[in-house]
């Protein structure tokens, strides 16, 4: 009994131990503040293992360890960093005074962007951007690399080298903008890459040159021993497992070349005419995802040994999109024939959508037409602008830039990207109307992200300069209203003892001004509005908070006269009025005159607009008969 007591004891006491164990886990004091810098997370309770991250405000320049952690001492480790001012001018902005020769720059040229924005660059249509496609605005009122220029690039794009143990078709020459060149490799080999490379418009190839490897023996054998029908594929090497059957070995009045029984997709077969027959359509033909060869077999005709080979187009196949020709399934065009191309939904036809057959063997104009893939212009806000629309679509592969009007901030990617299946990488960005101005703070304080106007809900957080500490809320919310909510704090300097006021006096004000509620003393955090009589207007605010350091932090309205327009009376005839307008704004003054046929003016010679929308004219001029006129009347 005695043994249980004291196992119970040694239990309790154990678990005592462990709680005030627990409730004396170390914590450390709130991190140290940086001028012109803030840390993160934003929190009241910092135990032991917590950490800090800090950031300087731009212009700044972070000096030390940008993290802090919190030891078991209850301090945090290391030294405080610092923020250092960046070697500038004085001025905290860069203007975008140049755009590259044609390109374009975003934002516009001749907008002023803030230091750590980003400015990018982008060129037309058929030239390739050289140096940056991007900057960003660096202290001392520069961008921090130099603008790129645009080069123009020839003809479309040069056609890679050619492939060791494979081939490349076309592979020669020049590929026009939307192009295609496809590899293929040799008996025994297997491709290593993208198989279809397109022409861009900056005149690039769109992917790296693909490679031919070896397949082992072994694996090669399998190749040829595999079955029409077949589903394994011995090669996984390959991207598909697409099998043509072979037409035939031989076509009429000729044969078929094939390197192996099973075709794949991207394979080539040939065919070659018995002698005394010439091909009349492609020699080749390529094997395709659908399990087909396109184009489809030609036919070998006997030779005319009176005349040679009447020249005829090859038609070869038509992605995304529908062609059609006189002839039913033709895979080529006799001189004078015509085929017709139109592109699926989602696509834009590059080139003619009508060619004819011409007598050297070419469609004309401009050859094969290509369809390629676009999306619909994204929607935008009432408030939105976005730039690189080209007619109403934008292309795979091409990207548009969004903004918003004056008085309205960017919520959301500032950008996006067409893709391949029609649809956009990013959601369009909201306008958001901005609703609140830059609110007042003490001398001694600082706002984090320091803006000039504020949208509904956006927070600012607040932090005082070396030696002050806050007093009040490190954080406010912008309202509806117009204003932060709470209101923002004051910056008190450490040690220092005095009383915290109560309330705050209106001090000297414009008579004319009604306040609401009527009396001159308000306490800390209530709300004082002004207006004026019907026949006046305000000038300044038309709230003020009384804020914690007793003091409305706004300029105190006055009520002014509203000030009417002028408009002149019905003058004489001969009376010239200069400048002469229909209305006039208070202040604005005029003069009266007559012909040179008139000696003077009878009345006033001057007269100027008054508040009250009256000119200070107490009778209207006129004008006198000079005496030679008289002597000719007489």
């Amino acid at each position: 009994m005695r043994l249980r007591l004291l196992l119970y004891v040694a239990i309790v006491t154990l678990q005592q131990v462990r709680i005030e164990a627990n409730d004396l886990t170390p914590s450390c004091p709130q991190p140290p503040t940086l001028m012109n810098g803030h840390f993160r997370p934003l929190k009241t309770d910092f135990p032991y293992g917590s950490v800090v991250f800090y950031k300087c405000d731009p212009g700044y320049r972070l000096e030390g360890s940008r993290k802090l952690g919190c030891i078991a001492a209850g301090k945090w480790d290391g030294k405080t960093p610092r923020c250092l001012q960046e070697k500038d001018n004085g001025k905290s902005t860069c203007r975008i005074s140049e755009t590259p020769a044609n390109g374009r720059v975003f934002p516009s040229l001749g907008i002023t962007v803030n230091i750590g924005k980003r400015v990018m660059y982008k060129c037309r249509r058929g030239y390739k951007l050289i140096g940056n496609s991007q900057t960003i605005c660096v202290a001392g009122n520069r961008l921090r690399e130099p603008v790129p220029h645009c080069k123009r690039v020839s003809g479309g794009c040069t056609i890679p080298t050619s492939i060791k143990f494979g081939k490349l078709s076309p592979n020669s020459g020049k590929l026009r903008y939307g192009e295609k060149v496809r590899a293929r490799c040799n008996r025994g080999y297997v491709l290593k890459g993208s198989m279809e490379n397109t022409c861009l418009y900056n005149g690039s190839i769109s992917n790296r040159p693909p490679r031919c490897t070896r397949v082992s023996s072994q694996r090669l054998s399998a190749a040829r021993s595999l079955n029409f029908g077949q589903s394994e594929n011995p090669l996984p090497q390959r991207r598909t497992q697409v099998l043509c059957r072979l037409p035939s070995r031989s076509i009429k009045n000729g044969i078929v070349i094939s390197p192996v029984d099973s075709v794949r997709e991207g394979d080539i077969i040939s065919y070659k005419c018995d002698k005394g027959y010439a091909i009349e359509g492609s020699d080749t033909s390529t094997c395709f995802k659908s399990g087909n060869f396109w184009p489809r077999p030609p036919v070998c005709v006997r030779r005319n040994r009176k005349s040679s080979r009447k020249a005829i187009c090859n038609l070869y196949a038509f992605f995304n999109g529908r062609m059609t020709t006189s002839r039913k399934n033709a895979n080529f065009l006799k001189v004078g024939e015509v085929a017709r191309f139109l592109c699926n939904a989602g696509y834009k036809l590059m080139g003619y959508k009508k060619t004819i057959c011409g007598r050297e063997g070419k469609l004309l104009p401009g050859g094969a037409p290509h369809c390629v893939r676009y999306c619909a212009a994204p929607r935008t806000e009432e408030n939105g602008i976005v730039y690189g629309i080209e007619n109403g679509i934008v292309f795979a592969g091409k990207r548009v830039f969004f903004d918003c009007k004056v008085g309205y901030k960017l919520i959301g990617w500032d950008h996006t990207v067409c893709r391949s299946n029609g649809t956009y990488e990013h959601e369009p960005p909201l306008c958001v109307r901005y609703c609140c101005k830059k609110p007042v703070i003490s001398v001694f304080g600082r706002m984090i992200e320091n803006h000039e106007y504020y949208v509904k809900g956006e927070m600012v957080i607040f932090k005082c300069v070396e030696g002050y500490e806050l007093v009040g809320s490190y954080a406010s919310v912008c309202h509806t209203s117009g204003q932060f909510v709470p209101n923002p704090p004051v910056c008190r300097r450490i040690g220092a003892q005095h009383v915290i006021p109560t309330s705050c006096e209106i001090g000297k004000i414009d008579p004319a001004v009604k306040i609401e509620p009527d009396r001159k003393v308000f306490a800390i955090g209530s709300l004082a509005a002004f207006s004026c009589e019907a026949t006046s207007e305000l000038h300044g605010p038309n709230t003020a908070v009384c804020e914690l350091d007793g003091r409305f932090h706004v300029t105190l309205p006055k009520c002014l006269a509203i000030r009417k327009k002028c408009s002149l009376p019905k003058l004489e005839e001969d009376v010239t009025v200069d400048p002469s307008h229909t209305e006039y704004d208070p202040g604005a003054e005029v003069k009266f005159s007559c012909g040179k046929n008139f000696l003077k003016i009878d009345g006033p010679v001057s007269g100027k607009c008054r508040d009250n929308g009256e000119f200070d004219i107490k009778r209207m001029p006129r004008c006198a008969l000079s005496w030679s006129l008289l002597a000719l009347l007489g």
